[in-house]
């Protein structure tokens, strides 16, 4: 809905400049405007709680095993980061501190994610920039693979804040090794057997008018209703 609202905008504006053409006034204005919508990025993050499946899911939806997954030797709840996934030919990781500024650049590969993991104190935020086609095609959405609801660091929970003011849609994950079944009303959601951690998210969620869409991981390890 958003990315359809984005392209008529930018139709529009196409459409008045071709008018303007003929006509005696300054069109820089309209031309910024133009060039602003169209480099505006759509930021999707993907939330959920620790070892949901979010990694796994957007690695699929890349094609390749980018992001590491699962609890491994560099990567758990304490030093999960909010990873942005944008497409450049030129491949890297810039990891980003909490006032928004790039602390660093790193090369593509386990070691980088080893380094940024002993120092995951000190970012806020990664971007991930990889030369992918399904990242490429998918523009101007940009997916983040967000820390855990049940990251127990206060960055992370800061982190998650400022995607709900940069965001237009979440995709929740809910894995059926920790959850039997939920209820969404337009009212509010009910708790069942989610965590009052992640109820009060997707409250927050609610509150701030975002768009949500609920995706049900790891189905073959759920038992049989």
């Amino acid at each position: 809905m958003i990315l359809r609202t984005q392209t008529n905008f930018v139709e529009f504006l196409e459409q008045v400049l071709e008018v303007l053409k003929e006509v005696e006034i300054d069109k820089t204005e309209y031309s910024t405007l133009l060039a602003s919508i169209q480099k505006q990025q759509l930021v999707i993050p993907v939330v959920g709680n620790f070892s949901a499946g979010k990694s796994t899911l957007l690695n699929r939806f890349l094609g390749s095993s980018v992001l590491p997954t699962g609890i491994t030797p560099y990567i758990t709840p304490e030093t999960s980061l909010a990873t942005e996934l944008h497409y450049s030919a030129d491949e890297r990781i810039e990891a980003f501190s909490s006032n928004d500024e790039k602390a660093e650049s790193f090369e593509l590969n386990e070691q980088s994610f080893e380094a940024i993991k002993e120092n995951a104190a000190e970012y806020s935020y990664l971007k991930v920039y990889l030369n992918n086609e399904a990242l490429k095609d998918s523009a101007p959405l940009v997916f983040v693979d967000m820390p855990g609801f049940d990251s127990p660091i206060s960055s992370h929970t800061h982190a998650i804040l400022e995607y709900l003011e940069r965001s237009v849609h979440f995709v929740i994950l809910i894995s059926v090794e920790e959850y039997n079944h939920f209820v969404i009303l337009t009212t509010g959601v009910e708790e069942y057997n989610l965590t009052k951690r992640m109820v009060r998210e997707l409250k927050n969620l609610l509150e701030f008018d975002k768009g949500l869409s609920f995706i049900l991981s790891k189905t073959d390890l759920g038992t049989p209703s």
